[in-house]
């Protein structure tokens, strides 16, 4: 099949998105909903004994960007597979937790870390059981669009129609890196459930160090001030003492490579999130905290 170069770039943007380079029970697609909208969407599945957990990612890089808890079950031999969401982990969007809707499904699948694809009719319900959107789910494994992913770049090394310059730049295995991270820019909010009275934060550089600088406060009280993100991991402990922290990241300088850049940990009970902050000078992005019961 020829390439051309409008056509190479449009699939490449397409497999982009839709990658993580993980492997095993990780399927990645789209929720189509009952009025034809289309939602990103992807879940990582782990079985034990024919029972599920794992988590889903709900609108992958935009602005509403959800993770949440997963559980269910496997029957291998008569390759059923039942799962739903139960419970927030974090969300980009404005909405409180009990407004969510959660994805019940019930399907076919073969194995789990080696099915070709999930797919079926799925059921929203929120916490109190009321069905909100449903629709359909269509998922791939990932490791299949992996494999496609690498076919197409060798096909874009041997073609004419792509300009030298354009194949230098095209760095699909960085560029899948790079989508996988849970970006927070300025001026967006994220917010975080939590059944634990600790959370630590851990802030370092995982590239080149540069001399970027940035300002944390906490619940408008300046916790970390001016600091230059190297290598070496700060480690901050929260106490998490009312129903809603606000942590706001400040970007003070750029360093010698714009944007300023820091990778920070959130560290629970149960949870490890990692989300990269970029952020040009005098600009900031916030992460709430919020309480949720035992």
């Amino acid at each position: 099949m020829r390439l051309t170069s409008k056509l190479f770039f449009t699939f490449l943007l397409a497999i982009s998105f839709s990658v993580y380079s993980q492997t095993g029970g990780n399927y990645m697609g789209a929720l189509k909903l009952n009025d034809s909208s289309f939602i990103s969407y992807r879940v990582h599945l782990d079985e034990s004994k024919g029972i599920i957990s794992g988590y889903s990612i709900t609108d992958i890089g935009g602005k509403y960007e959800t993770k949440s808890k997963i559980t269910g079950t496997f029957n291998k031999e008569k390759g059923e597979i039942s799962f739903k969401e139960k419970g927030i982990i974090y969300t980009k969007s404005k909405v409180t937790q009990y407004d969510f809707c959660f994805v019940n499904f019930k399907g076919k699948l073969s194995n789990i870390q080696t099915g070709k694809a999930v797919k079926g009719k799925f059921k929203g319900l929120y916490t109190d059981g009321k069905e909100c959107i449903s629709g359909e789910l269509n998922l791939v494994n990932v490791a299949k669009i992996e494999r496609q992913a690498v076919k197409l770049e060798k096909k874009v090394k041997k073609t004419k129609l792509v300009s030298q310059a354009k194949k230098d730049k095209v760095n699909l295995v960085k560029s899948l890196d790079t989508l996988a991270l849970n970006v927070l820019r300025e001026d967006q909010n994220m917010s975080m459930f939590t059944k634990s009275r600790t959370v630590n934060l851990n802030i370092y550089d995982s590239g080149k160090e540069d001399g970027d600088k940035i300002t944390i406060t906490v619940n408008k009280k300046v916790l970390l001030s001016d600091y230059t993100v190297t290598k070496k991991v700060k480690i901050l402990s929260l106490n998490i003492d009312s129903d809603e922290t606000d942590i706001e990241i400040k970007a003070i300088s750029e360093g010698t490579v714009v944007p300023n850049t820091a990778y920070i940990e959130i560290k629970d009970e149960e949870n490890d999130l990692k989300v990269l902050s970029t952020l040009t000078k005098g600009k900031s992005t916030k992460i709430t905290i919020l309480r949720a019961e035992k």
